[in-house]
C-alpha cells in the first residue's frame, strides 16, 4: 500500500497461508541531519480478530499508529544524542525491532517483554551515558537472588482422537480456540511443551479439563 504520505505496508503470511503480521514503514526527513530516513516496525496480528471488517480497523490503527511517530521523528520530538537516551527506552526501541529483524520471532519477543519489567526495576533510570561496570555488576549480583515461578506445561493426552470423534479438522480447532494451525498441531503429541495460554484456549475452546490433557509443573527457580 502506498500513499502521499509515503506509507508502506507489507503483509506476511505463515506456511499456512495465515496471516500473522504487517511490516509497515513510513519515510521522513530528519530534522537534524536533514537526510531522508525511514520508520519501520512490525505488528503483530491478535488471535481475536474476525472477519475481514476488523482486520481492515486493525490495520488502520496500526498505520495511523506509525505516522503519529514518524510525525514526532520529523519533528525532532524523538531525536536525542545516542548516549543522553535513557536505558529503559533504548531497550524498548530494541525489543520492538525484534519482530523486524526476524518476524517469526514472536515466543522470543514476548519472552524480552517480561525481561524488560526487571531492568527498568533497577536500571530503568540510567541513561546509556550513565551505565557503567559497577551499576552492571551491581545488578548482576541482585538478579542472581532473585527466584521466578517457572511452568512448564506438557501435553499429557492428544486432541487427536477428541477431534476425530467431533468430527473437528485442525482449520475448525483453530478458529475455534482462537489459535494458529501449527500450534494445534503441537497439541496433537504427547510430550510435546506448550504455553499456559495455549493451553487455556485450546480447554475452553473444546471444553476440556486442562488437567486431563495437561501434566503442568510449576517451581521457583533462580535466575
Amino acid at each position: 500500500m502506498k500513499n502521499k504520505d509515503l506509507l508502506h505496508t507489507k503483509e506476511y503470511y505463515n506456511k499456512n497461508g495465515e496471516l500473522v503480521s504487517f511490516h509497515i514503514w513510513c519515510s521522513y526527513k530528519d530534522p537534524l541531519s536533514k537526510k531522508h530516513k525511514q520508520n519501520v516496525k512490525s505488528y503483530k496480528i491478535p488471535n481475536n480478530l474476525k472477519g475481514k471488517k476488523e482486520l481492515d480497523v486493525f490495520r488502520l490503527q496500526c498505520q495511523l499508529d506509525l505516522k503519529e511517530q514518524t510525525k514526532k521523528l520529523a519533528n525532532g520530538i524523538l531525536n536525542k544524542p545516542m548516549e543522553d537516551m535513557g536505558f529503559y527506552e533504548f531497550a524498548e526501541k530494541w525489543v520492538e525491532n525484534i519482530l523486524i529483524r526476524n518476524k517469526q520471532s514472536y515466543s522470543h519477543y514476548n519472552r524480552c517483554k517480561g525481561y524488560l519489567k526487571i531492568f527498568k526495576e533497577k536500571l530503568g533510570k540510567y541513561t546509556l551515558k550513565g551505565l557503567n561496570q559497577l551499576i552492571v555488576q551491581e545488578f548482576c549480583y541482585w538478579l542472581c537472588k532473585r527466584t521466578y515461578k517457572k511452568e512448564t506445561i506438557i501435553v499429557k493426552q492428544s486432541i487427536k482422537q477428541l477431534a476425530k470423534e467431533q468430527h473437528l479438522t485442525t482449520r475448525n480447532i483453530a478458529e475455534k480456540c482462537g489459535l494458529a494451525h501449527t500450534t494445534v498441531e503441537l497439541l496433537y503429541k504427547v510430550g510435546n511443551r506448550v504455553s499456559r495460554e495455549t493451553a487455556n484456549k485450546i480447554c475452553n475452546g473444546l471444553n476440556i479439563p486442562i488437567e486431563e490433557y495437561f501434566n503442568i509443573k510449576s517451581e521457583q527457580v533462580y535466575y
